[in-house]
């Protein structure tokens, strides 16, 4: 059986403040249409049908997942007992489509990502099932062909001198800095790391027996018993996982082994995974002088600033540089543009010198 696996938990600190803890990134809309975790579901559906797709977020959005997919049947919303990172909240998945079918083979892909055309992006899925499905070991991951020297992405770097329909992967390098991500732009031998994977669900549970085995031990624990509600202890004990993402828990110490079987298979298609506000650019364009603009403004000597309002709620500048302004109905961010870390640094400082409530 295919299925898909979306992954709705985090809190996109980075896109803040639009983004709050009771209503995340990844239920936004950028385009007054469809959120992004709709977008997610929407672009696979007719691979899989409702009946196989499922979300895994945290128990304090399962009532706004369902309100915004109200064809997700119930059984299909894995919520997590805490938040732990994506080796755990991936492990839970894994566990929980294995106890419906022992040959489930899962796609996983976040759901704060823009993917067009969405055709492309199915096709490409499509062949990766296959390779899956001859091969039982493989573990997949999609690579997207990097344009610009991006220093907040992860990237891939495949065992050949070219990439055609799949390569093997060699080792993984998380953010590297800028002269080495020009050197990865020009050596044609890097692929962005897109977050999306594919895998046998028994493959994916045997590799985090392997690494991760605090992980797998829980995970299978909590399958047993589920649909049944987590309980206080559950919770208690998830809380008590390793919080690390699958990419360090499980690929990296993978792609070191002789036989891993992790293959990239490339992108054909437009990707971005909106991960801060230093997308907005590459999203909506710049003017002329280096201006991302959306909603009201009047500027002069305004140059490389990124500024968001309400439509009802005009910014005006004048004689600044280089700046991130956001506006919404209850705060306004004013940051450096090309500084996106230190949004996450603000909005723990934040929540230490205010509580929760601006969040």
């Amino acid at each position: 059986m295919r299925t898909l696996t979306i992954m709705a938990g985090g809190g996109g600190v980075r896109f803040w403040p639009e983004s709050r803890k009771t209503r995340p990134k990844q239920f936004l809309s950028l385009d007054g249409h469809r959120s992004l975790l709709q977008e997610a579901a929407h672009r696979a559906l007719p691979l899989f049908g409702w009946e196989r797709i499922a979300v895994v977020t945290g128990t304090e959005h399962g009532a706004l997942t369902w309100d915004q997919l109200p064809d997700l049947p119930r059984e299909n919303l894995f919520l997590e007992p805490a938040a732990r990172n994506t080796a755990a909240c991936l492990a839970l998945s894994a566990a929980l489509w294995l106890k419906r079918d022992p040959h489930a083979v899962m796609l996983v892909t976040p759901a704060d990502h823009l993917i067009a055309p969405e055709a492309a992006f199915r096709q490409v899925v499509t062949h990766a099932f296959e390779a899956i499905e001859a091969d039982p070991q493989a573990v997949v991951l999609l690579g997207v062909q990097p344009t610009r020297p991006a220093t907040g992405y992860g990237y891939i770097e495949v065992a050949s001198d070219s990439i055609a329909n799949r390569a093997s992967v060699r080792a993984f390098q998380e953010k590297p800095d800028e002269a080495t991500a020009k050197r990865f732009l020009s050596g044609q031998r890097h692929l962005w790391n897109a977050g999306i994977f594919l895998w046998r669900a028994d493959r994916f549970l045997q590799l985090v027996e392997r690494y991760q085995p605090a992980i797998a031990h829980l995970v299978r624990q909590l399958a047993e018993r589920a649909p049944a509600p987590w309980t206080e202890s559950d919770q208690r004990a998830f809380t008590l996982l390793p919080s690390i993402s699958v990419d360090h828990a499980i690929l990296e110490p993978l792609s070191h082994e002789t036989e891993s079987h992790l293959m990239v298979f490339p992108a054909n298609f437009a990707w971005s995974d909106v991960g801060s506000w230093q997308a907005w650019p590459e999203l909506w364009g710049q003017d002329t002088q280096g201006n991302t603009i959306r909603g009201p403004h009047v500027g002069m000597e305004t140059t490389n600033c990124t500024i968001q309002t309400c439509p009802d709620h005009l910014i005006a500048t004048y004689g600044i540089e280089g700046l991130l302004i956001v506006q919404t109905p209850t705060a306004t961010l004013i940051a450096r543009r090309d500084d996106d870390q230190a949004i996450r640094q603000l909005v723990q400082a934040i929540e230490q010198q205010t509580g929760p409530a601006w969040l």
